[in-house]
């Protein structure tokens, strides 16, 4: 049973004065009764009003609000029923899905589709004070050149850094690639997985975030596989961010 269940599907209204992300997820478990494990300190306080909104959304505002400040993503997940906040992408260790021709013995991927998008590509954001006054711009100058504009703006917040906030705002493509593979327990949404795949320069000797995973045991033969769901880009599930 997925317990984020209680967190998504229960509501309330907070009036945050003060307080850190990691506080805000510990309140938030205590009064649906979900037990805590790992809760990753950001030291950000956040001061937000959260009317009538799911545990789930007031926890991802707060902690949206301090990767807006510090650049860094971070993802709930269950553990059985305890719920832990992690920093988005790390690494798992010494595993890689591979497709090789000069190493055939240690391949574990079994198949793989890919696809990508424009559609929520920002390659550049201009920045503006309080008084709609320009201030400077960031941008992804390649993908400028490669894809022509596709510009967002962002004005100056008191607390915040400007130039960290727009550059967190840039944004490539949508990719949906699905890779199947060898079983490894490790494999979890939140994580993220070298790749060497011969046939696809993008994921070969690359690093994919899991945003997705599906893991199948067969009984009667003892073969274990896994299907994820990866992208090249290591994105949280920003909320309301620019409230």
């Amino acid at each position: 049973y997925d317990y984020m269940r209680f967190l998504m599907k229960s509501s309330t209204s907070m009036n945050i004065k003060n307080m850190p992300p990691e506080g805000v997820a510990a309140k938030s478990c205590e009064e649906v009764n979900i037990t805590t494990g790992e809760i990753i300190a950001t030291g950000k306080p956040i001061n937000r009003l959260c009317p009538n909104k799911t545990y789930y959304n007031i926890i991802m505002e707060c902690y949206s609000e301090a990767s807006k400040q510090n650049g860094k993503q971070y993802i709930p997940i269950m553990r059985a029923d305890k719920l832990s906040i992690i920093e988005k992408g790390r690494v798992v260790s010494n595993y890689v899905i591979q497709s090789s021709k000069d190493d055939t013995y240690n391949n574990n991927l079994i198949d793989m589709t890919y696809k990508d998008s424009l559609e929520n590509m920002i390659n550049r954001v201009v920045i503006f004070d309080a008084d709609n006054n320009y201030v400077d711009k960031v941008e992804n100058s390649s993908l400028v050149s490669s894809y022509g504009l596709f510009q967002d703006s962002y004005s100056i917040e008191d607390g915040k850094d400007p130039y960290n906030v727009a550059q967190n705002k840039l944004y490539a493509f949508d990719e949906e690639i699905e890779l199947e593979a060898l079983g490894n327990y490790s494999c979890l949404t939140g994580y993220a997985v070298k790749t060497k795949i011969w046939y696809l320069g993008l994921l070969n000797n690359a690093t994919v975030y899991i945003n997705a995973d599906t893991h199948t045991w067969e009984c009667g033969t003892g073969k274990y596989t896994m299907k994820l769901t990866v992208s090249l880009s290591n994105k949280m599930d920003l909320q309301e961010v620019d409230s």
